[in-house]
């Protein structure tokens, strides 16, 4: 009787397909993206890596968006990189097929949300602040001088929204005013009050819970120890920190984009924009900016809170010191942050 012979085994080498193809960052709820405005999105294609590319295909329903790369081949585990372009409104499903099969779906919505803002658009801000920056450092008079804060604020909203009517504005070169928009008698919050009523805000919050540290308060009797306090003589009230992170989530959502902020610390002292990119939610950064350009108030979004703060406090302490110069120093200022939520008509 023959025998089989068991002495060769040959181990098969099964693919494992991939589980999905989704968004890198777990944090995307909604991908939303506006008209015209185009984005680098980088996608995660889920299971465990074999060493064997796949092809991968990204079918859209509809032409509200485009990609810019809709084929891959590549393996499990790989980032896969495209831009999105938004071309209308609506919703579109892409369809992800793998070797021709389908495997999942993925939704982009194009939307234009009033408050939230493209890249492209933020940086003309940004570009605004930073050409403002050299004349605010030297103190050139009169257009660029020490009271500066409100009129550069303007100026870079002015620049986000392009619009050189409703806001203080000032042609570069010429440092010509474009309008006859003036500040005398008037505080950051007549002025936000103002920008709201005209419609270019979505949400305003009034904010105060802080504390003074007073024995820091009353050692203030110069510039060394204003220096010296400066940072921390203002702290956070029990929750008060939560509460005001609160807030900014609630503001800035699910909605995907950058979200500026004009804003003012110790009622009125000092005004300042707060800009917010939030195009990686799992990434997502402030930034809070005067007259000087970028503060010292700048990282992750989950620190926005203590940015502010932080602007309260050296601010408060300023006018700390100034009640000490007048000889009233046992009075001091409100600590109150007024916060208007920037939006396109």
């Amino acid at each position: 009787m023959g025998g089989v012979s068991y002495s060769d085994w040959f181990e098969i080498k099964r693919a494992v397909f991939p589980s999905s193809v989704n968004f890198e960052c777990s944090k995307i709820v909604e991908y939303n993206i506006g008209i015209n405005e185009t984005r680098e999105a980088r996608f995660k294609v889920g299971g465990k890596n074999d060493d064997e590319k796949r092809d991968i295909k990204f079918e859209l329903n509809n032409s509200n968006v485009s990609l810019s790369t809709s084929v891959w081949n590549a393996e499990n585990e790989w980032i896969l990189n495209t831009k999105i372009t938004g071309k209308a409104i609506g919703e579109t499903v892409i369809t992800v097929k793998v070797e021709g099969k389908t495997l999942n779906v993925i939704k982009i919505k194009c939307i234009n949300y009033k408050d939230v803002f493209s890249g492209t658009e933020a940086q003309k801000l940004i570009n605004e602040i930073n050409y403002i920056a050299p004349f605010a450092d030297a103190g050139t008079a009169p257009e660029y001088d020490e009271n500066y804060c409100m009129q550069a604020a303007e100026r870079g909203i002015s620049e986000l929204l392009q619009n050189y009517t409703d806001f203080y504005s000032v042609e570069r070169g010429t440092h010509r005013h474009r309008n006859r928009i003036g500040f005398s008698g008037l505080t950051a919050i007549d002025r936000g009050n103002k920008i709201q009523a005209k419609g270019f805000v979505s949400s305003k919050f009034d904010f105060n819970d802080y504390s003074i540290d007073h024995t820091k308060r009353t050692s203030i009797v110069d510039q060394n120890t204003y220096n010296a306090v400066k940072y921390d003589i203002i702290g956070f009230k029990s929750g008060g920190e939560n509460t005001l992170n609160a807030y900014f989530q609630n503001a800035i959502r699910n909605k995907i984009g950058f979200h500026v902020f004009y804003f003012t610390v110790t009622n009125g002292f000092h005004t300042l924009l707060l800009v917010i990119d939030n195009t990686n939610p799992c990434n997502a950064k402030y930034t809070v900016y005067d007259q000087h350009g970028i503060t010292t108030s700048t990282g992750n979004i989950n620190q926005t809170a203590q940015g502010i703060r932080k602007q309260t406090s050296w601010t408060f302490a300023n006018t700390c010191l100034n009640r000490y110069n007048s000889g009233k120093s046992s009075q001091w200022d409100s600590t109150k942050t007024i916060l208007w939520k920037i939006q396109k008509k």
